[in-house]
């Protein structure tokens, strides 16, 4: 539950930075620190309700289902239902689907509005991009891969490579906090100075 709550505040929040962005591009004159305030009380009480749902559904499966948890389970997934996996899996895939919409909204806007940016904008902007190029490679196209393979050829994607969730998860984490540090991190020049005696 733990591992799936942080992936559903990671899917909110690269929800909340593409919804972001794409509103300051949109409306690049109001005010910064209304829609900051805004955006950062819904992205809080999104994962606030992902999280709560989440939890909601496992405690009430628990409590309803009352069965002892066999003795070698030792993981979460052993013990889950078909309704808490349903429930999940549609949580992320709106979640994703939403992802998806405002990225492809936000790419869209971007390569339509002539744009007049300070090179920080720029780098920011780039970042987004690549945020959802990952997305799109790592995450998106495994699952669409996923759903045909199992539908056509009745075996999914896992029965090939492995478990491609949590390594296209994973692997989308760290790229993309590689991305981040590179366009935030401060350039520094090291002058050296000779002495003229």
């Amino acid at each position: 539950m733990f591992i799936q709550s942080n992936r559903f505040i990671y899917d909110v929040a690269t929800l909340s930075l593409f919804v972001k962005r794409l509103l300051i591009v949109l409306f690049p004159l109001n005010p910064l620190r209304t829609v900051t305030k805004c955006y950062n009380l819904l992205g809080a009480l999104a994962v606030l309700a992902v999280v709560i749902g989440v939890g909601r559904v496992y405690i009430t499966d628990i409590i309803s289902n009352g069965a002892p948890v066999p003795d070698d389970c030792f993981a979460p997934s052993c013990m889950s239902q078909h309704r808490i996996n349903q429930t999940i899996f549609t949580i992320r895939l709106i979640l994703t689907l939403s992802i998806l919409f405002s990225g492809t909204a936000l790419l869209v806007v971007l390569r339509k509005t002539p744009l007049m940016q300070k090179p920080n904008e720029a780098k920011v902007n780039k970042m987004v991009r690549y945020v959802f190029y990952l997305r799109i490679i790592l995450e998106f196209l495994p699952v669409v891969v996923d759903q045909m393979l199992a539908i056509t050829a009745s075996k999914p994607l896992s029965f090939y490579i492995g478990p491609y969730g949590a390594m296209g998860y994973t692997l989308e984490c760290c790229v993309g906090t590689f991305f981040y540090f590179r366009v935030f991190s401060k350039n520094t020049l090291t002058v050296a100075s000779r002495s003229a005696t």
